[in-house]
Formats: C-alpha cells, structure tokens, sequence
C-alpha cells in the first residue's frame, strides 16, 4: 500500500521504533521469516512506555524472552499477555509464571466456541464423506487415501 492510500485512509506511515515510543499496547502479529526471527529485544522492550502492555499471538521465535522477562521485571513495560513461546508447552517453572504483571495462555488464543464447533463439523462432515466412499474435504495427507483405496480392492 502507498503512502497516499494510508493517508487516505486517515492513517500516518511511521516507523515500527516511533510506534513503539508512542504504543499504549503493541500487539504482534507476524509471520516467522529470517527477517522477523527475534525482532523484539532488548532495544524494542527499551523503547516502548513503562505504562505499554505487550501482546504476542504470533509466533514464539519473534521474541527474545530473557529481555522480555528482565523488562517486566524490571517494570520497564507495564505488562505482557503472551500464547506463545520459543519452547512450548512453557515449562511451569519458567521465570515468565512468576511474574505478576504476566499474562500466559497455553497458544489457544485462537480456541473459541465457534472454532470448536467448527473443527467438530468438518470432522464429522469428513468422516460421514469417507465411509460413503467419498473423499474427505479436509485431508492433510490425501496420499493415505489412494493407498487405503488399492489395500480394499
């Protein structure tokens, strides 16, 4: 998107180190690539607001946990609500857990209601497909099928 389209669109293009002086909350939200893998440090964490919250859903590896942590701790961020991790499950006895001004969910920030009924459909749906002798719509593996398919004949 062009400069003109944001300005359009009533927004302003900035720099991610001026968003993140100016950032009440920094929510990521990036795909893990070369280019992203430990995007947020030390000197990210240092340039945001003591009162900023920061949010992961994206992916673990974006981070740099030991300066996140030593950034909470020391209350140079506000607070952090994070689902993922660069090791997960997190273990229990991580320094992140023992923090107060932490937020930690067990990467199910996606798990909804709707999610659940949704994954319990195409399920069901799948199987109902399958065993009419239909090929399922949601297969990860498809190959399997054809190799099941010439066992039976």
């Amino acid at each position: 998107m062009s400069a003109e389209e944001v300005e359009r669109l009533g927004c302003e293009v900035t720099s991610l180190n001026e968003l993140l002086k100016k950032s009440d909350v920094v929510s990521l939200h990036a795909r893990l690539s070369p280019e992203t893998e430990g995007m947020f440090g030390a000197r990210q964490f240092s340039l945001m607001k003591e009162s900023a919250y920061f949010i992961n859903t994206a992916r673990g590896e974006l981070v740099r946990y030991d300066d996140l942590y030593a950034a909470l701790k020391e209350k140079r961020i506000a607070g952090a609500a994070l689902d993922v991790f660069e090791a997960e499950p997190l273990p229990m006895d991580s320094p992140l857990c023992h923090l107060e001004n932490v937020t930690v969910t067990p990467h199910i920030a996606g798990a909804t209601r709707q999610s659940a009924e949704n994954g319990a459909y195409m399920v069901a749906e799948d199987i109902y497909l399958f065993m009419t002798g239909r090929l399922p719509r949601h297969c990860a593996n498809p190959e399997v099928l054809a190799i099941a398919e010439r066992r039976s004949s």
